[in-house]
C-alpha cells in the first residue's frame, strides 16, 4: 500500500501518520501527535517547510489508504501553509503546538478532513468465528 511506484521503500512518517489518521484518537489529539512528530528538533514550533512536509505526508498516506483520494495540488497545500503560519501568535514564520491546534480546528477542510478518518481501522472485514 506505501510502496507507490514498487521502488521497495516506505516513508516512515507516512506509515506513523496513516495509523493516526485511522486511530480512534480525538482530532486535537491527531494534530497533537502529528506535532510532535514533525518538531524534528524539538524545538517547540514548526516552520513553513515543517508545516508544509507535515500536510505533504498526511495526504499522501491518505492516498495510499484511499485510492479515491484525490492528492492536493501544490497551490493547495501551499495556501494550507500559509493559513497555519497566520495562525502563529508569538514569533511570525513559527507555529507553536497550541497554535497548530487551533488551526486545525477553525480551518475547515482541515478539520473536515482529520474527522473523516477517525475510527476507520476498526472497520475491518471478519469471518463470522473469527474473535477479535
Amino acid at each position: 500500500m506505501f510502496d507507490v511506484g514498487g521502488k521497495k521503500i516506505v516513508d516512515k512518517l507516512e506509515v506513523i501518520a496513516a495509523m493516526f489518521l485511522l486511530s480512534f484518537l480525538s482530532t486535537s489529539s491527531k494534530v497533537k501527535f502529528l506535532f510532535d512528530i514533525f518538531d524534528f528538533n524539538k524545538k517547540g514550533f514548526l516552520i513553513e517547510s515543517e508545516i508544509s512536509l507535515l500536510i505533504r505526508t498526511v495526504t499522501d498516506a491518505a492516498s495510499n489508504i484511499d485510492t479515491s483520494l484525490v492528492r492536493p495540488s501544490d497551490d493547495a497545500i501551499n495556501m494550507l501553509v500559509r493559513q497555519a503560519l497566520l495562525f502563529s501568535e508569538v514569533v511570525e514564520g513559527q507555529v507553536r503546538k497550541l497554535d497548530f491546534v487551533r488551526f486545525a480546528a477553525y480551518t475547515s477542510e482541515v478539520r473536515a478532513f482529520l474527522e473523516t478518518w477517525r475510527g476507520h481501522s476498526c472497520q475491518v472485514l471478519m469471518e463470522p468465528n473469527e474473535k477479535v
